[in-house]
């Protein structure tokens, strides 16, 4: 199997065995489930104000990845910095 399935409502991302899935939505959020069960939902920008969405798929999926990579490292919560957002390009060095 692939690691990345289409959905009907996006892109599912599967890692360790398909234990853990990051759900990329259309509509530029993600999800994140373990063993099935939603663990995040982030419908907007992680560490920023507001309810802004991210700009593109592309960068919802920087942030989800970096979300799994501190899952892994027992890192709870898996809190993202607005420097962290900035070392993956998704906000600009202003904000």
């Amino acid at each position: 199997m692939s690691k990345y399935q289409e959905s009907w409502e996006g892109i599912f991302v599967n890692y360790l065995n398909n234990n853990i899935q990051i759900m990329y939505m259309k509509s530029k959020i993600y999800d994140i489930y373990v063993y099935g069960s939603v663990l995040v939902h982030q419908p907007s920008h992680p560490g920023l104000p507001g309810r802004m969405g991210f700009a593109s798929e592309e960068d919802a999926m920087k942030v989800a990845e970096l979300v799994i990579k501190k899952i892994r490292n027992n890192e709870m919560p898996p809190t993202v910095t607005v420097e962290e957002l900035r070392e993956l390009g998704v906000v600009k060095s202003e904000q």
